[in-house]
């Protein structure tokens, strides 16, 4: 669509509405060209979003370079028909490109120099990993079980008997001493005061010698503790000398693996050096799109008014024309046609079924029936209008 059309177009005269032509006496206003409305905003839109690409697009210059756009019209494959195809080049400062240039040549050279060690990389990982000369696993052996090995009983009963020989001796020169000493005293054998001395001197000596046994028994457990510091010290040593000796594998996997590994790393430690970037370039604040003019609105908008007011004029002309004889006949006849109101809303019922309404006809509020909901019910009482449009017979409502 051509620019003059599309100004024709936005001053209404595409529309069929000749600024107060509403088309010839008795026929209903041209309808207006939607379609051409439709078109006219969407070529306004394209030429919109044109201007906001340009607008986005401006050419930049920076001390570090500049960056430029270029246009050049082409047709789209796709559709065949014409598009603009835009190009942007940056350009650098000359010594921001005698940099990146030798950027260039570095990684390329750190490129070829991993490229090289491929080599030892294959040869590195082509052995397998070599388990058959670590040092080996260390284990912890059982320890030694004290109620079976060392229970220590011959040894407090050796003690117990020891002590029992050791006061034997004395026990019986304690009886003899005893029995001497209550016979000078005249008490003699078999007497209550006789026997009551004896059995205490008996009973001191069973003290003694109960004295003896737990005197036993707390060296049989020093001799038990002493065997368990022994066995804890020996298992100490060992777990220490196995852990040590487990670390020494551990150390000699790692130590195999960092080997394996080190041509792999150096080669990866070369392709990933220092990247090259573009420069950053100044930003600016973008244009916003703006909305098209809504033509197929006002396409709209003028044709619903030029209906309108050629029903006004239809009315007034038919008013005028029928003469004084048929003023009487046709004064309870109104135009109460759907196509003709606007804000309809209902507010009651009829007798005979149909609704009442409020609405806006002719630029002004009414209060009426709909033409087409009566001729349902009583088509007697509706008539169409010269016009095509149809009027209700109030007066025998």
């Amino acid at each position: 669509m051509n620019y003059k059309r599309r100004e024709r177009i936005r001053n209404g005269f595409d529309f069929g509405l000749k600024s107060r032509c509403f088309g010839s006496k008795g026929s209903a206003p041209a309808a207006p060209d939607y379609v051409g409305a439709a078109g006219a905003q969407g070529e306004a839109g394209k030429d919109i979003a044109t201007q906001q690409t340009w607008a986005n697009r401006p050419n930049q210059f920076s001390p570090f370079g500049s960056s430029t756009w270029g246009a050049q019209a082409q047709i789209d494959p796709a559709t065949g028909k014409p598009v603009t195809s835009w190009t942007q080049e940056q350009q650098l400062n000359p010594l921001l490109q005698g940099t990146l240039d030798s950027q260039f040549g570095m990684q390329k050279g750190r490129s070829d120099l991993a490229a090289g060690q491929m080599g030892r990389v294959q040869q590195d990982l082509g052995q397998p990993f070599d388990w058959t000369n670590l040092p080996g696993m260390q284990g912890l052996s059982p320890t030694t079980k004290t109620s079976d090995e060392a229970g220590f009983s011959a040894d407090r009963e050796r003690y117990t008997n020891a002590a029992f020989d050791s006061m034997r001796p004395e026990h019986q020169r304690q009886e003899e001493s005893a029995r001497t000493r209550l016979a000078n005293q005249g008490l003699t054998p078999g007497s209550d005061a006789y026997n009551t001395e004896l059995e205490r001197l008996a009973g001191t000596q069973a003290n003694e010698r109960w004295n003896a046994v737990n005197q036993g028994g707390v060296e049989q457990q020093r001799m038990q503790q002493m065997l368990m510091q022994q066995q804890g010290q020996a298992f100490g040593q060992e777990s220490q000398q196995a852990d040590v000796q487990n670390r020494q594998r551990q150390q000699a996997i790692a130590e195999q693996a960092q080997q394996r590994g080190m041509s792999l790393n150096e080669m990866n430690a070369l392709i990933t050096g220092q990247q090259v970037a573009p420069p950053q370039m100044p930003g600016f604040t973008s244009a916003q799109g703006s909305q098209a003019p809504n033509l197929l609105g006002a396409a709209q908008s003028q044709g619903q008014f030029g209906q309108q007011q050629y029903a006004t004029d239809m009315q007034n002309q038919q008013n005028t024309t029928m003469g004084l004889g048929s003023l009487a006949a046709m004064a309870a006849m109104y135009f109460s046609d759907l196509r003709l109101k606007t804000n309809l809303r209902k507010i009651g019922a009829h007798r005979l079924g149909i609704g009442i309404y409020e609405f806006v006809m002719f630029g002004r509020r009414q209060t009426g029936v709909v033409a087409q909901e009566l001729m349902q019910v009583r088509p007697d009482l509706v008539v169409r209008a010269p016009s095509g449009y149809l009027m209700v017979n109030y007066g025998e409502l």
